[in-house]
């Protein structure tokens, strides 16, 4: 049976350090944010969801991933945001239908699919590893976008089935990956 295609972006998968991921309160702008959408720190201290522009260009300073939905609203509100420092694993799934060795995937890096999408319904994101752009040899591209992701293994849960040389059974699988330190804020922080 295939995987069912239901992206819903970044989801915390743990720490290998084991201790709990931090999470923040930041002003966030009028704009719509989902739940495992990607979140980008602005100049001015607001924090938004990551977009398709944003993903485009290597100058993104990624604080984490939002930790609930967020409607769009006139006004600027709160959110909480789960805290990345190079520490954390997260599962997404690939829009990819047409790989047929998944284990390529390994070691990899990609850009996003749908990275400022979601269901206003569910509040989760529908971000996700766009395998079908297929895996970058660079950090950044120089031109299809920013490799934000990095695979570092096949998600083992029991409804994830890759199976080898079987596109059809391993469209849509899940995959264990980490944020590309380069993207990260304080990677791109410059120092006290």
């Amino acid at each position: 049976m295939p995987n069912t295609d239901a992206p819903r972006g970044l989801r915390v998968l743990k720490n290998p350090f084991g201790t709990t991921p931090q999470v923040k309160v930041y002003n966030a702008t009028s704009a719509v944010i989902f739940r495992g959408q990607l979140v980008l720190l602005r100049s001015d201290g607001e924090v938004e969801g990551i977009d398709s522009s944003a993903v485009q260009t290597a100058d993104v300073h990624i604080l984490g991933t939002a930790a609930h939905y967020k409607a769009a609203s006139a006004a600027d509100s709160t959110m909480h945001v789960i805290l990345d420092k190079g520490d954390l694993q997260y599962v997404i799934q690939s829009n990819d239908d047409t790989q047929d060795t998944p284990a390529e995937y390994i070691g990899a890096n990609y850009i996003t699919d749908n990275a400022n999408a979601g269901s206003t319904l569910t509040g989760d994101s529908s971000m996700e590893l766009d395998g079908a752009t297929g895996p970058l040899t660079a950090v950044d591209d120089g031109g299809t976008g920013a490799a934000i992701l990095r695979v570092v293994d096949i998600y083992s849960g029991v409804d994830n089935r890759v199976v080898a040389g079987d596109a059809t059974e391993s469209a849509n699988a899940d995959f264990v990956v980490v944020l590309n330190p380069a993207y990260l804020h304080f990677a791109n922080s410059v120092g006290i």
